[in-house]
């Protein structure tokens, strides 16, 4: 358990209060356990809020992933789709 370096006080109502009591009781740990670790999770679902949206796609990885040809060893015109359907599809020329 991480030690603490700040102590405070807050005030709850009844129902928060039992309710943290009981998660205590259930988990063996302090009330404080339980708070801390909801204050974690909550500062953390605030952080990646404010992450605009296209960060978090997971398609953004594949940016730059592609091994295309060279323009120069492309053929014509058609050169970059056939080579993107091969790296993407893994679609094997003339099949």
């Amino acid at each position: 358990m991480p030690l603490t370096d700040r102590r405070t006080q807050l005030y709850l109502t009844e129902e928060q209060y039992q309710a943290v009591m009981r998660l205590a009781r259930d988990r063996g740990v302090s009330l404080a356990a339980v708070v801390r670790e909801a204050v974690d999770e909550y500062v953390a679902a605030c952080e990646s809020e404010s992450v605009a949206p296209w960060q978090r796609d997971s398609a953004r990885r594949l940016v730059g992933s592609l091994e295309l040809p060279a323009p120069e060893e492309r053929d014509g015109e058609r050169g970059l789709d056939e080579a993107i359907d091969r790296s993407v599809y893994d679609e094997i020329e003339g099949s």
